[in-house]
């Protein structure tokens, strides 16, 4: 893809998490929003603010794009599976219009807008808006990550601290998710107890209730890793560009067949896990790699694998 395409991709997503941004915005200072539940979960929420902020969404890529497809999760939750759309080589805009709705209910100013553009099913364009907080991250595949706030734009990762190299001193992220079933979320407690006790020293475990968010947090350099199943592609297609971009490490939990190094590995959007990895701001270097090798690596022991079905 010529750097120029992704250059309009690029901007033009931005420019629409700008205005989506303004429908969240709004609906969050009012709370002028009905609040309904999913039948397929009914932990999971979905508010007139999703259904609008995705329609625009849809609609202005649409108009820009009109020979690229999309997938919304509004959209593809109420429809048949019959009728959804699948990811294949054509340009895919992939949006989550309220990542955090539970936050966006509460007023917990953690949610955002999340627009991903996958070609040949791999992610190249991530934008992801906070607009209460008016952080905006973006990235596209070969042009680094940037964040743009109030006070100006800085490219990522923020953070000069080596990436380190257990999990000892580390901070993490991650979810329990919108399933409680027992075979879903026994797993997932019993990864978390044995993250936070072998060894005991150290380490911290934080929720932050978005999975975008999440991965910008380890674009930008405030935690060190993230990891998550039971998720789905627009929760985290804009987020693994903007890891990437920003010299971190964005991976599914199994590794692929053959692969010959971690920030080699291909990711599958539709696979429902990822873990990712900070980089450190400044030049690339071989102990950060290293680094970040072993900290996917000591993850993939103490998680206990849920089998999702693939999306």
């Amino acid at each position: 893809m010529a750097t120029a395409d992704l250059r309009i991709f690029l901007d033009t997503a931005r420019g629409v998490a700008r205005e989506a941004g303004a429908l969240i915005r709004a609906a969050f200072d009012g709370r002028s929003h009905a609040i309904d539940f999913k039948e397929t979960n009914a932990a999971d929420l979905v508010t007139q603010t999703d259904r609008a902020v995705e329609d625009l969404c849809l609609r202005r890529l649409a108009e820009a794009f009109p020979e690229h497809a999309f997938i919304g999760e509004e959209t593809t939750s109420a429809a048949a599976p019959a009728a959804r759309t699948a990811l294949g080589d054509r340009p895919t805009w992939i949006i989550d219009p309220v990542d955090g709705t539970m936050n966006f209910c509460h007023g917990f100013p953690f949610t955002a807008v999340s627009i991903g553009l996958c070609i040949g099913r791999r992610p190249v364009v991530g934008v992801v808006f906070n607009p209460i907080l008016d952080q905006l991250f973006h990235a596209a595949e070969g042009l680094g990550a940037f964040v743009e706030t109030p006070a100006g734009t800085q490219a990522l990762p923020l953070s000069p601290a080596a990436v380190p190299p257990t999990l000892t001193t580390a901070l993490l992220a991650t979810e329990y998710g919108a399933g409680k079933e027992p075979h879903v979320l026994e797993p997932k407690i019993a990864t978390i107890r044995r993250i936070v006790t072998r060894p005991v020293a150290g380490r911290g475990i934080r929720s932050v209730g978005s999975a975008a968010l999440s991965m910008c947090l380890v674009a930008e350099g405030s935690v060190d890793a993230y990891y998550e199943a039971g998720i789905h592609a627009w929760d985290v297609c804009a987020g693994i560009v903007i890891v990437r971009e920003a010299g971190g490490v964005a991976v599914n939990w199994t590794p692929p067949a053959g692969a010959a190094a971690v920030a080699d590995e291909p990711i599958d959007v539709m696979a429902r896990s990822v873990l990712c990895v900070r980089g450190v701001k400044g030049a690339a270097t071989g102990s950060q790699a290293a680094a970040q090798a072993a900290l996917v690596g000591q993850l993939r022991a103490l998680i206990d694998p849920i089998d999702y079905p693939h999306d």
